[in-house]
């Protein structure tokens, strides 16, 4: 599975299996959140951004609770993001669904969490000075999702949002029949994002060939997480080969 199958196949998993993720396969997360790390670092000094994983910790073998049930069945392991300004939950964003696509290609579910975990039974909410800012939960799907994750995943579907509410030409409104076909492509596959508070806050613009993406009408600061979550989808389906601009209105810088 390629990282463009990856962001087909992933769905924002809200059941868990009693299954634990074999220690080959956390190994495998862990490098690839060394890595990350290290990016981080590398591209916004002034923005420190760490990810950890956290394993089990809690008295029954799991490593955090939901409050209201939005998830069901045992958590064993998440994934942390530390930050404290936009620019590094944007780094979260952008790196940690870097983290996601991979546990999609291994064979692990995994949902973004902003507000519905029960913070007192987090492993730790700060780390290197830097405090908790969201979780991944991950793990295994059940065999038969509960009928209620299956009404929330509904739900969320029926507000997903049309191509050409999240585009723009030149900073006007457009279709996706006057922009070109690999626009096309970023912008369906921002469409499949999994997003911080399920809602889809961030728009594309193209103007002189040069794409950027912000946020007009952002209503929460965990939204932050979104744009970079969403610029990580454009780049990788557009088939773009270069770097954003962190920030909004951030564009996308082509390698020459």
């Amino acid at each position: 599975m390629d990282l463009k199958e990856a962001m087909d196949q992933r769905i924002s998993l809200r059941a868990y299996d009693q299954k634990p993720i074999e220690q080959e396969k956390l190994s495998q997360l862990q490098e690839a959140i060394n890595v990350a790390n290290a990016q981080m670092a590398k591209v916004a000094p002034d923005h420190p951004a760490i990810l950890t994983i956290e394993g089990p910790h809690l008295e029954d073998g799991t490593s955090v609770h939901m409050k209201n049930k939005s998830i069901v069945g045992p958590i064993y392991h998440y994934i942390a993001g530390y930050c404290e300004d936009a620019i590094a939950r944007e780094l979260i964003g952008y790196y940690g669904e870097k983290i996601v696509l991979l546990a999609t290609q291994l064979g692990i579910g995994s949902c973004w969490i902003a507000e519905t975990m029960d913070w007192k039974t987090l492993a730790r909410d700060e780390y290197n000075g830097l405090k908790l800012g969201i979780i991944i939960s991950i793990g295994y799907a059940p065999e038969k999702i509960p009928l209620k994750q299956e009404g929330i995943r509904t739900a969320i579907r029926l507000r997903t949002k049309k191509p050409a509410q999240i585009m723009t030409a030149n900073g006007a409104p457009t279709e996706p029949k006057q922009m070109p076909e690999w626009f096309n492509r970023g912008i369906d596959a921002v469409l499949a994002c999994p997003t911080a508070i399920n809602r889809l806050p961030v728009v594309f613009d193209l103007t002189d060939g040069v794409v950027s993406a912000s946020m007009p009408d952002q209503r929460h600061f965990v939204q932050d997480y979104d744009l970079g979550i969403s610029k990580l989808h454009f780049e990788l389906a557009a088939d773009l080969k270069g770097t954003w601009e962190l920030g909004q209105p951030g564009r996308f810088i082509v390698s020459e």
